[in-house]
């Protein structure tokens, strides 16, 4: 008889060391996030190579503190982001803001972050000449412009929220555009967690109080907003054809 442990058996004992690795770390937020930072180098190292799953996941990342150091800004917990390989990353909110206003400022930290991280990697690209500096700074600045698309819940919804939730039926075929251009199954599948969300949201009930911002803060907004965008679509033309 062989001593050797069948496949199942050693198939239910990895995962159940996997399983008490995710137990163990998400008790510790931190921790839990790092290991999906980890993660998504891995899967995009594994499929397009380490170099470039290093500065990609670092765009991601600074795009994440942006949004991190506007909520302790506000005055409110700031959760480590969670990394989700070709679907980018997200922080789960233990407490929302408190007005129009106040959530669009959180959205605006993200671009605001990602593309500054972006203009850096351009730059870099400038001095070096090294393509791959481009290739990471295109993504950077598509990154920023795809989530400045006016409709919740990206980041540019948050933000035309506090000038006219009308504007997210902008957003809707901007979207639906993108998508067609982009032709993949990752870019689908966004875009129907994203439709999802905002049906819902536009079904739900607006507490009037929570729009009621100043006409100064729904200027500075739109304002911010539209450069913010335009920015990163002209990193996007200066750099077409490097990645």
């Amino acid at each position: 008889m062989s001593d050797q442990i069948p496949q199942p058996t050693k198939r239910r004992k990895w995962a159940g060391w996997l399983g008490a690795v995710v137990a163990f770390a998400l008790k510790f937020k931190l921790l839990f996030s790092l290991l999906t930072v980890l993660g998504s180098v891995f899967i995009y190292g594994w499929a397009f190579g380490f170099p470039f799953a290093i500065g990609f996941v670092l765009i991601l990342a600074i795009h994440e503190m942006g949004h991190v150091a506007a909520l302790r800004l506000k005055g409110l917990p700031a959760p480590p982001p969670v990394f989700i390989p070709f679907m980018g990353a997200a922080i789960f909110l233990s407490r929302n803001p408190q007005s129009a206003a106040d959530e669009a400022f959180v959205a605006g930290g993200g671009p605001v972050a990602g593309w500054v991280a972006s203009a850096l990697a351009a730059w870099l690209f400038v001095s070096t000449a090294n393509p791959l500096f481009g290739t990471i700074a295109y993504l950077g600045f598509f990154l920023q412009a795809f989530n400045l698309i006016p409709i919740s819940p990206l980041d540019g919804g948050r933000m035309v929220a506090a000038v006219d939730r009308r504007l997210w039926w902008v957003g809707l075929p901007i979207l639906a555009a993108v998508v067609i251009f982009i032709h993949s199954f990752f870019a689908v599948l966004i875009a129907i967690i994203i439709g999802v969300e905002f049906f819902a949201r536009v079904r739900a009930p607006a507490d009037p109080r929570y729009y009621q911002v100043s006409a100064r803060d729904r200027i500075l907004t739109l304002v911010v907003w539209l450069s913010l965008l335009l920015l990163s679509v002209l990193g996007m033309v200066m750099l077409q054809g490097v990645a």
